[in-house]
């Protein structure tokens, strides 16, 4: 019992061993796939991780920058508004403001505008007695009591005619009423000099924006904009959020360019600040890896099928080789005994034969001729398998000559012709030209024999075999071909074996010595079968 699970296990595990190889294979391949995914995700977080940094980096340098610029108009401003307040227009500090205004980069007009919104103090003569009541900064300190710094939206200049971002603060009379705004015009390129400090790639983005959402200054590359609405924006709403300061990645609504980008809000003043680099640029490095990462795991996960392939078709040979040794053995086993005791046995035979043949011509057993003959016949086939256990010898000598396979059909012809009409089959012959070969001539008659004689019987009546030869590429091929049901698949693998057979009187050793013939003449034997009958292809080498 024991030793028949020990069988059942071998069978089981050995037959699931290339399934096994296979599944260890999709296994590997499926785990490094998941852990290159996960790299390749690390990777990316990783790098827009250290690109965060870098813009968030540059956005707060940018925010000390603005902070500086505006700062110092204000704290003038706020000078000003005081001295203004208390000792009215003619006040010498606006004279030294207006000399500095000229000399200071970042400012474009210094100017007192009055209740009316007529400016009656500047840096530059010629905006005197212009009127200016009609522009939001003016109204926004008109309706209002509040005399904190308004930073308006970016305008052009009615003087200057220049692109400019204006700073305002309301001067009340000495009742608390309206009495006018300081105004200081800054230049809005001026606030993004500092794009010139930093390089981001291609399609880098600096900009100032109002808490309104309203753009101060932007700059994408050389070209510099003002006054885009960004309320639809990631950062915009980021801000309503409450969140103000973060990095994110999102494309931008205006130029529709995919960025990384840095925003902060200045708690002094109502301005936001951000950076941004282009996600192309900053995932240049990136995506060369990302491609090193897929073409490496595809390499490896070729190398891992060729060796499962490798590994399963050594498996399947060295199957198919312990078959062949299998039944080598069982022929070597056969041949052996044939040829220790064929001949002991066939001498009592032919002694028995003869005497029964003796007894067979006496008048005296004329009523036993029938049993005689019986046993006659019964002794001729037994001497017929004793041949068949001979032909199986293993160390049979062979007569090699060169030869035609056709020759030998030619010589069997009239037998094979007989034996398919007493059969009642057809029997049809294609030859084709053959080179002559190195060949056994009766040894070759056997096997075309035995070939024949197995499709006759394996067919039902008025079956047609066909025997073809033929040349092809460097082989010559011998085909039997028979209209019968076909071998079953169970014993495909095992064609060849002695004893083996699907016929009722059948030995099972006449294709035993079909393959011993063909494996000494060097020639192989494939068979293709089906329901609609069975072909046998016996391949010979062409000597060259």
């Amino acid at each position: 019992m024991i030793t028949s699970m020990v069988q059942i296990i071998k069978r089981r595990y050995l037959t699931s061993y290339p399934w096994l190889i296979f599944l260890l294979a999709v296994l590997l391949i499926a785990s490094l796939w998941v852990f290159i995914q996960y790299q390749i995700k690390y990777d990316y977080d990783r790098t827009i991780k250290e690109s965060s940094l870098e813009t968030m980096n540059l956005a707060k340098a940018f925010e000390e920058h603005v902070r500086r610029v505006v700062a110092n108009a204000d704290e003038q401003m706020l000078n000003l508004q005081q001295t203004y307040e208390r000792d009215g227009i003619s006040n010498p500090a606006f004279i030294s403001l207006k000399e500095n205004a000229k000399k200071d980069p970042s400012r474009r007009l210094v100017a007192f505008y009055n209740e009316n919104g007529t400016i009656i103090q500047s840096s530059n003569p010629n905006a005197l007695e212009v009127n200016y009541s009609d522009r939001e900064y003016f109204q926004v300190h008109r309706d209002a009591a509040s005399q904190n710094l308004y930073i308006g939206k970016p305008i052009i200049g009615r003087i200057e005619g220049y692109s400019i971002i204006p700073l305002t603060r309301r001067i009340n009379k000495p009742d608390g009423s309206f009495g006018g705004i300081i105004y200081v015009s800054l230049k809005g390129d001026y606030f993004l000099e500092f794009y010139n400090k930093i390089d981001l790639g291609q399609n880098q983005l600096i900009s100032l924006s109002g808490t309104d959402g309203f753009n101060r200054a932007r700059r994408v590359g050389d070209n510099l904009e003002t006054g885009q609405d960004n309320r639809g924006s990631q950062f915009w709403e980021n801000i309503q959020r409450g969140h103000l300061d973060a990095s994110y990645v999102a494309t931008n609504i205006l130029d529709g360019v995919t960025r990384i980008t840095s925003y902060r809000v200045l708690p002094e003043y109502p301005l936001i600040v951000a950076v941004g680099k282009s996600t192309q640029v900053a995932l240049t490095a990136y995506e060369e890896r990302k491609r090193g990462y897929i073409l490496g795991t595809l390499v490896a996960s070729l190398f891992i099928l060729t060796l499962c392939g490798l590994l399963i078709n050594r498996y399947v040979k060295q199957q198919r080789i312990n078959v062949e040794l299998s039944r080598l053995d069982r022929l070597n086993l056969v041949g052996e005994m044939a040829a220790g005791i064929g001949h002991e046995i066939r001498n009592p035979l032919t002694t028995v034969r003869g005497y029964l043949q003796w007894y067979l011509q006496k008048d005296n057993y004329t009523e036993l001729r029938p049993q005689f003959t019986t046993m006659i016949e019964e002794l001729d086939r037994a001497n017929g398998i004793i041949t068949e256990f001979l032909s199986l010898a293993k160390d049979r000598s062979i007569k090699m000559k060169l030869d035609n396979i056709n020759d030998v059909i030619d010589a069997l012809l009239p037998l094979l012709q007989a034996e398919a009409y007493n059969s009642g089959h057809d029997l049809q012959i294609e030859k084709n030209n053959l080179p002559d070969i190195y060949m056994d001539g009766n040894e070759l008659r056997q096997l075309v024999l035995n070939l024949v004689r197995n499709g006759f019987d394996a067919m039902q009546s008025s079956g047609t075999l066909a025997i073809k030869s033929y040349v092809q590429w460097d082989a010559i091929i011998l085909a039997v071909s028979d209209t019968g049901k076909g071998i079953p698949q169970s014993m495909m693998d095992k064609l060849g074996t002695p004893f083996l057979t699907t016929k009722d009187n059948g030995t099972g050793l006449g294709l035993a010595v079909c393959y011993q013939i063909a494996k000494r003449h060097g020639a192989k034997i494939d068979v293709d079968t089906s329901p609609d009958g069975t072909t046998f292809y016996v391949k010979f080498k062409i000597d060259k």
